[in-house]
């Protein structure tokens, strides 16, 4: 009789530590994690103009199915700025939904389109609102003395205000997904927000012999 009251109490253990442990499985969700990222949702309605608030967003699970990289996953990326456009409540940010402050003309930067001769290489992944890094390459033309090479960037962390192709038409993603594997046009034209003394240097390198990589 004891045997098989130690039995039963086994089984009975069993099952309840079963029990749990589905329970903690169904609690837990690991394979939702694997499914999911967190990513900035707007708490209620936010209208064009108004400034974004930490109160405003709120951070929650999404589909990995429905992600791109263009949807904004960092409440700092969010909170402070203005909205571009009429937001809906439980809606995702993306940057051009933002006004971002980077880009607009202000008393030190203004907008200047680089003259397709300054221009060594455009990456075909370039987008905008990327940041770039400049790089000054001897070009074919040359000076009487040799000049000497540039390892380093003349100018980092420069905003992009446009990528454009040869016939004036902005240079986008295909059907709208950020994976930058193919452009609708091929990029041939940059324009940047840039100080007055970084595009004077610029100039000034381009006449002395040099073109220009903008690498992000």
């Amino acid at each position: 009789m004891k045997k098989i009251i130690n039995k039963n109490l086994l089984i009975s253990i069993l099952f309840l530590l079963i029990f749990i442990g589905t329970a903690i499985f169904v609690i837990t969700d690991p394979f939702n994690e694997l499914n999911s990222i967190q990513v900035v949702l707007a708490k209620e309605d936010i209208e064009i103009n108004q400034m974004i608030e930490n109160d405003d967003v709120y951070v929650a699970v999404f589909p990995k199915n429905l992600f791109t990289s263009e949807i904004l996953v960092q409440k700092n990326k969010v909170v402070g700025k203005r909205a571009n456009v009429k937001i809906s409540q439980n809606s995702f940010f993306t940057s051009d939904m933002l006004d971002m402050a980077f880009l607009r003309p202000t008393e030190e930067h203004q907008f200047f389109i680089i003259p397709n001769s300054w221009i060594l290489q455009l990456q075909g992944s370039l987008r905008r609102f990327d940041k770039v890094n400049i790089y000054a390459v001897i070009s074919e033309k040359q000076n009487e003395f040799p000049l000497p090479i540039i390892s380093d960037p003349i100018l980092k962390e420069i905003p992009v205000i446009y990528v454009k192709s040869n016939n004036n038409r902005e240079v986008e993603d295909v059907n709208g997904v950020s994976d930058r594997l193919q452009g609708t046009t091929r990029p041939t034209q940059v324009e940047l927000s840039l100080k007055s003394e970084e595009f004077k240097k610029l100039e000034e390198l381009y006449d002395q012999g040099y073109k220009f990589i903008f690498s992000y």
